[in-house]
């Protein structure tokens, strides 16, 4: 996605018409995690009030639990993937960025992933625009080992925020970056956005309003070279 205020525009048939392949790309442009958007699918029925609840909500049960403190484990992330739903139904991570599974307070969890207006969007098969506006665009260097850069900015509660590093044409960096909330709490982070894409990238919900800061690293601390950090707002 390019710097500045762009414009994307979701079309398509109605969700309950399309094929499995169709609403399946369709979630996950709107920022649904793929599972969650396979699941989603595949119990699409043919009434709308159906197609906006299968879409706006997903149900799932606890793996086990519960704990000694009696809250219920979950291993992965459900709704979507920065875990704000999650959060948001008084889930917490356990472990670093979430890897050591989610402790949630009920057996049976009802997250919402989608907002009504969105599932109207998808399910009637109408245009949904959605503008980006760009936070911070800045080139950076990682120039010793163990070296963490930090950026600041602004962000207002279920803003959707997106952060990507990428290093510069020629840049050896591996570059990680971090999102860390105003409490000083790491929310999210990335290493490798894709297989054989070693650029970071963070899709994020603000769950608290206030200053955030961003951290950019090199992978294994040893890492070094230059980058540009794109923060955007869509």
């Amino acid at each position: 996605m390019t710097a500045g205020s762009a414009a994307m525009m979701l079309t398509g048939e109605a969700a309950c018409a399309q094929t499995y392949q169709e609403c399946v790309a369709g979630l996950v442009a709107l920022g649904v995690s793929p599972d969650v958007a396979a699941t989603q699918c595949s119990q699409q029925g043919g009434n709308s009030a159906t197609c906006l609840d299968r879409l706006m909500y997903v149900n799932v049960q606890a793996n086990s639990g519960p704990t000694e403190i009696g809250e219920w484990r979950f291993d992965v992330v459900q709704g979507p993937e920065d875990g704000s739903a999650m959060r948001s139904s008084g889930c917490r991570t356990v472990g670093f960025a979430g890897m050591g599974g989610w402790r949630c307070p009920n057996q049976t969890m009802r997250f919402q992933v989608m907002t009504a207006r969105e599932a109207q969007a998808v399910c009637s098969g109408t245009e949904l625009p959605a503008t980006t506006t760009v936070i911070l665009n800045r080139s950076g260097n990682v120039s010793t080992s163990g070296q963490v850069l930090n950026y600041s900015f602004t962000a207002q509660s279920g803003q959707r925020i997106r952060i990507l590093v990428t290093p510069s044409s020629g840049s050896s960096l591996d570059p990680v970056a971090s999102l860390r909330d105003p409490l000083g709490v790491i929310v999210a982070d990335n290493d490798d956005r894709a297989p054989g894409d070693v650029s970071s990238e963070i899709t994020f919900t603000i769950a608290r309003s206030g200053q955030h800061q961003v951290l950019v690293e090199g992978y294994g601390a040893v890492s070094r070279g230059n980058f540009n950090l794109l923060i955007e707002r869509f």
